[in-house]
């Protein structure tokens, strides 16, 4: 029944907190509130300079569990102003490709450093929702003119995609 956001707070070691966090995104968007309140998830992705910090938002146990993006406009991390969150969401359901509530993600590069590329999981169904039945999924992913994340469309499990460049 609660509200899930995003904190950052300031590390003295690489595993120490050292005070508390401040949080900087909220679930305020209509995109962010199918079946809850939620931002979670936050993973940092870094390209040509800037930084962005996608997450996880709405339900898992919806099928429009879905991807949203916080840019760092620069100044300080800590504050919340620092930040600018996309008001669309990045990557979501597509029930063509019977692709549902794709969420909790990273970003891994291909074997020869030249493409990034997208892990997540999803479901096959939209009555699904959070439990065992959502699968890993991997797919390459562009970067838009002003250096954002282009994530695409989620593809349908069973078609064939090339691999990673420098994957044997």
């Amino acid at each position: 029944g609660g509200e899930q956001g995003l904190f950052i707070a300031p590390m003295s070691s690489p595993i120490q907190v050292s005070r508390n966090g401040v949080r900087i995104s909220s679930p305020t968007l209509s995109w962010e509130r199918q079946g809850g309140a939620v931002n979670e998830g936050p993973y940092a992705l870094y390209h040509g300079g800037r930084t962005f910090l996608t997450y996880s938002a709405s339900s898992c146990n919806t099928p429009d569990y879905k991807l949203g993006q916080l840019t760092w406009t620069g100044g300080d991390p800590m504050s919340p102003s620092s930040w600018t969150k996309k008001s669309t969401p990045i990557f979501q359901r597509n029930n063509a490709n019977g692709v549902y509530g794709p969420g909790h993600h990273s970003f891994v590069n291909s074997p020869d450093g030249t493409e990034m590329w997208i892990v997540y999981h999803a479901n096959s169904s939209a009555s699904q929702g959070c439990g065992t039945t959502r699968t890993t999924r991997a797919q390459k992913i562009n970067w838009n003119s002003d250096g954002s994340p282009n994530l695409g469309t989620p593809v349908r499990t069973g078609v064939s995609i090339a691999g990673p460049a420098g994957d044997s």
